[in-house]
């Protein structure tokens, strides 16, 4: 007997329980909608001021870079650029432009890394430096400013 009432006490005060939790995820919600968008003004000379050579490609380029709209997030998601997909064949290549700020809040930068000594090295000296990899990281960061480049 006392085991049936403990165990009806225990699935009421779950319910109760997922109530509040679903009054207080739509009351988030709310207060998220009403500052959710933040509006980035394109920025059209982004395409001049990357001046790369023609071997390394267009990091920003014209046809499905992303700008415009930037949404705050609440989670976290963690985007990857590895400088060898810049590499890859034009059909298959993945220039920084197209790294989709609007869901990343964070871009992992493999290029770059940390030696013994405490300072920054190239990983890809050619795709850093010749192809004006960080530079083009700098630019990315300059459009979508709340992400994080690490």
């Amino acid at each position: 007997m006392c085991v049936g009432i403990a165990f009806v006490s225990a699935l009421s005060l779950l319910a109760l329980g997922l109530t509040a939790f679903v009054y207080f995820r739509r009351q988030r919600a709310a207060l998220h909608q009403a500052a959710a968008f933040k509006h980035i003004t394109p920025d059209q000379d982004i395409f001049g001021r990357v001046g790369v050579p023609g071997a390394c490609g267009e990091m920003f380029p014209s046809e499905g870079a992303h700008m415009g709209n930037y949404r705050m997030m609440t989670s976290q998601v963690f985007c990857l650029f590895n400088a060898s997909a810049h590499y890859r064949p034009p059909t298959w290549r993945f220039p920084l432009g197209k790294i989709p700020g609007m869901l990343c809040s964070h871009v992992l930068y493999w290029s770059v890394s940390v030696n013994n000594a405490v300072e920054l090295e190239s990983r890809a000296e050619d795709f850093d430096y010749t192809c004006k990899g960080l530079d083009s990281v700098a630019d990315l960061k300059r459009r979508f400013i709340a992400m994080k480049v690490c």
